[in-house]
This record gives C-alpha cells, structure tokens and sequence, in this order.
C-alpha cells in the first residue's frame, strides 16, 4: 500500500486577514482558520490565523517533488506580492508535508530547481513522518 501524503502551503500570523491577503493575491485559498477556530473539532483552539493553500495530484507519485512544486509553481509568479504583504505582517511562511508510512516510504529529496523555487518564495518545509500499522 502507498503512503498517504498530504501537502499544504501556509502563511501563518497573529494579525492579518485571510481574506485581505485572496484579495490581494488573487488565489482562492483551499481553507483559511482564524484565532479561536477549532482545531479539528477539538477542544484546541488555533492561536493564530492562517491562509492555506494546496493542490490536487493527478497521479499515485512516490516522488515528494510532485506534490510539492504545483504548489510553488502557482504561487512563485506572486512571489513580489507575497513577499511585501509577509514583509508587513511579520508572516511565518511553510509548507507542511505530512506522510503516512504504510508499506511503502515515499522518495525524500527536494530538487535542486525546486529548491531554488521555495528559497525565492522564503518559504520554509516541514515534514512529519507518521508510520502506520
């Protein structure tokens, strides 16, 4: 069985608007949070706002490149924008890979192309590793 790999960019803050910055940028976020949301239904609540944005992939890759670089892709062309309105905000900006081991690991290594991508966009990566039984 494949790994299940999840990928989302996330611009994180305490006082910016979600919804100033789709304005701004002109790309619909595929879900946004606020400070006090719920964190999943729990109890826990989200001490920050956010914006987050993620793409489908089209096929059962291995390769972590394939799910990170629509991503990028899409939004390096605003990579001017982003940077000013983040500039301003004192935004924390990531990309949030989680993987769930199942029977198969996933291939972990970023291209150099694409590292160069997500350094002009000053994004960081953060990977979590879940093995499953």
């Amino acid at each position: 069985m494949d790994p299940e790999i999840r990928m989302e960019f996330h611009i994180i803050g305490e006082n910016f608007s979600p919804e100033e910055f789709t304005k701004l940028i002109n790309i619909s976020p595929t879900r946004v949070w606020h400070v006090g949301d719920s964190v999943n239904e729990s109890k826990l609540l989200r001490k920050k706002n956010a914006w987050c944005f993620s793409k489908k992939v089209n096929n059962e890759s291995l390769d972590i490149n394939d799910y990170i670089s629509p991503i990028v892709d899409e939004l390096l062309p605003k990579r001017k924008i982003i940077s000013s309105f983040c500039a301003t905000q004192d935004l924390y900006l990531e990309i949030s890979c989680v993987i769930y081991i199942i029977n198969q690991t996933p291939i972990l290594h970023l291209d150099p192309e694409l590292l160069t991508k997500l350094h002009k966009l000053n994004v960081h990566v953060d990977f979590d590793i879940i093995l499953t039984e």
